[in-house]
């Protein structure tokens, strides 16, 4: 991933671009003018599909090349419904070119998951980090996320070993 937010990062895969070329941070939308994958992709022949439970934020990210996509089914719902969703129009469209992009929100702060998928992660060597910081305010505040500390929205106690969240996304993949 090319940026620790989600609207960066898909910006960046549907661009092949660093988010500072085609991003438009103030209002978190993809530019108009950037070269896309999606567009790219429709202009030779292939049917382009969305589907994804993160929502809002994808939905005002991807809101200026919408049209783009012959199906853009992107709401608040479980994993479960979009995946029955995704693989719907995938039996549908099996005979013709298509790219088809499932986008789960999980695993989003902040990480509830059952101990037992993270523990095993928890003594990793990869997850010997320093302790930072816990972010002042939710990020919300900035125009852009907080670096170098946790963020308020995944913060748990008053926890600060960065192995510690890290485990936890990990156990998130896993569950």
């Amino acid at each position: 991933s090319q940026a620790p937010w989600t609207a960066a990062s898909v910006s960046s895969v549907i661009t092949s671009q660093y988010p500072p070329h085609q991003y438009d941070y103030k209002n978190y939308h993809l530019s108009p003018d950037s070269p896309n994958l999606i567009a790219l992709l429709k202009n030779n022949g292939y049917r382009a599909a969305i589907f994804s439970n993160a929502d809002p934020m994808l939905s005002m990210t991807l809101s200026e090349i919408k049209d783009s996509f012959e199906s853009f089914y992107i709401c608040n719902t479980t994993s479960a419904n979009i995946v029955k969703q995704a693989i719907d129009w995938i039996t549908n469209h099996r005979n013709q070119p298509f790219f088809a992009w499932v986008y789960l929100f999980e695993p989003h702060g902040p990480y509830t998951v059952e101990p037992y998928y993270y523990n095993e992660f928890l003594s990793d060597e990869l997850y010997k980090l320093k302790n930072v910081a816990i972010a002042e305010d939710d990020g919300v505040k900035n125009e852009f996320y907080s670096f170098g500390v946790i963020p308020r929205f995944v913060a748990e106690k008053d926890i600060t070993d960065v192995g510690y969240y890290i485990a936890k996304y990990d156990g998130k993949i896993r569950s």
